[in-house]
């Protein structure tokens, strides 16, 4: 009886560790699953979306969350699932991350900087109080941010041109 209560033991051990290991590629999962829903919900003439591309830059690579492309502009979204007080100014570490891709982006696809539209997205879990001129949005808020850009900066015609671009740039 004792031999069967000490191999259980192990076993909830075993399995309480690996739950801690996977615990933040699940979370991080989650948090992708949910902001995808969120993009996918935007009218589809008018934006395209692209997620987890791998842009080579040089040397290095670059792996951004997701990109969409739309008339109003080119939003290049990192997503953190981070939790607690975030504070700090635009010059924060997903902030800068963020501000990478959108210099290796325009440099592969040699456009004008007005195009593009760098976002960091957060879950509801995070309080931010970050001073920025760089739009930082709860993923409740992405899709209104996504939105509030009104003025047309890039030709209808251009868009398939773009996304296609961007997957051949992933490749």
């Amino acid at each position: 009886m004792l031999k069967i209560w000490i191999v259980c033991l192990i076993v909830l051990m075993v399995i309480s560790i690996v739950i801690q290991l996977l615990r933040p590629v699940l979370k991080g999962r989650i948090c992708e699953r949910i902001i995808l829903k969120t993009l996918t919900k935007l009218p589809s003439d008018n934006y395209k979306v692209i997620s987890n591309v791998e842009l080579k830059s040089g040397k290095e690579t670059t792996q951004i969350d997701y990109i969409v492309v739309s008339i109003y502009g080119i939003f290049v979204i990192e997503m953190k699932n981070y939790k607690g007080l975030m504070t700090g100014s635009g010059k924060g570490k997903p902030i800068t991350q963020n501000y990478n891709h959108v210099k290796a982006l325009k440099k592969s696809l040699n456009l004008p900087t007005n195009y593009f539209i760098p976002l960091v997205v957060f879950l509801t879990k995070a309080e931010i109080r970050a001073s920025t001129e760089k739009p930082v949005v709860y993923t409740l808020n992405l899709k209104k941010e996504i939105k509030s850009h009104k003025k047309e900066k890039i030709n209808p015609k251009e868009l398939g041109a773009i996304v296609e671009q961007i997957k051949e740039l992933n490749k």
